[in-house]
């Protein structure tokens, strides 16, 4: 859990200013009534930090900084990242996972610079 703290992050960052590699980021944020019930006692611990969460993290800490921005989903975390059955407590996470995936591929195939031909 250390690992995960602010703090840890930003001394990270300041380690690792430049990724390797091109680096995007997408965040989400949720409200109390679109965050599966197994999660608003996270939501409402973080709902104090800050208005744009998605019961896991806040949505300005889902971010990179040196990373190319693709968006902020509304959704909870878990519904974007994890396709858990519908049950009573997980009762928000009919999210488009597979179309999600796909615009994201084909905004970085876009986005990243071509390949030099052989021999140029």
């Amino acid at each position: 859990m250390e690992s995960m703290s602010s703090a840890a992050r930003k001394a990270f960052f300041t380690q690792h200013p430049a990724p390797l590699v091109p680096t995007y980021s997408i965040a989400a944020y949720s409200t109390q009534s679109n965050t599966s019930q197994i999660l608003p006692p996270t939501w409402s611990y973080l709902s104090a930090f800050g208005k744009a969460e998605d019961s896991q993290m806040l949505a300005a800490q889902a971010v990179h900084p040196s990373s190319s921005y693709l968006g902020l989903l509304k959704r909870d975390h878990w519904a974007i990242a994890i396709p858990f059955d519908a049950s009573p407590v997980i009762n928000h996470n009919d999210f488009p996972r597979p179309q999600l995936f796909e615009a994201i591929l084909r905004f970085i195939t876009s986005d990243l610079p071509r390949s030099p031909a052989p021999g140029a």
